[in-house]
């Protein structure tokens, strides 16, 4: 079937250099968007909030481009398998305002990760992981560094 989840890098860019004053978008289950689309998203979208791109190809290229370039809030990678925990700290140091991260389900949670978002991203409310690779060394930096967290959800 066709759809907007098949458009291509180039329809993708063409609509972010469009769109510049974009606080916030969903990009969610686009088979077809690479890293070059989320740089040119984030290099021309500079008042980019709240993102989202659950079910996506993207690797950790993209998470160094948003963490390099964004200043978001909100940020959703639910499923995103071709991401690492080396990608996932690289947006928690470069994103330190985040509120909102889901993590859910994406390849690279794992302690080093999740401790480097707990200590980096001291204004999160909302965390998304995968519990099955984690220990209680995460969850007591959580504890440790998370004030201000509403909502944990642990997936297993």
């Amino acid at each position: 079937s066709s759809g907007v989840s098949n458009c291509s890098d180039l329809a993708i860019m063409q609509f972010a250099n469009a769109l510049t004053n974009l606080q916030e978008l969903h990009l969610a289950g686009y088979k077809r968007m690479s890293d070059a689309s989320v740089h040119e998203l984030v290099q021309h979208c500079h008042d980019l909030r709240r993102l989202t791109l659950d079910f996506n190809c993207i690797t950790d290229a993209s998470l160094l481009t948003i963490a390099d370039n964004c200043d978001l809030t909100h940020l959703s990678l639910k499923s995103c398998k071709g991401i690492t925990e080396y990608g996932i700290m690289d947006v928690a140091r470069g994103c330190i305002n985040l509120i909102s991260l889901n993590l859910g389900f994406a390849s690279g949670v794992i302690d080093s990760s999740v401790i480097t978002v707990a200590e980096s991203c001291p204004w999160l409310r909302n965390l998304v992981l995968n519990d099955g690779n984690i220990s209680d060394a995460s969850l007591e930096a959580i504890g440790a560094w998370c004030h201000h967290l509403d909502e944990l959800a642990l997936h297993h």
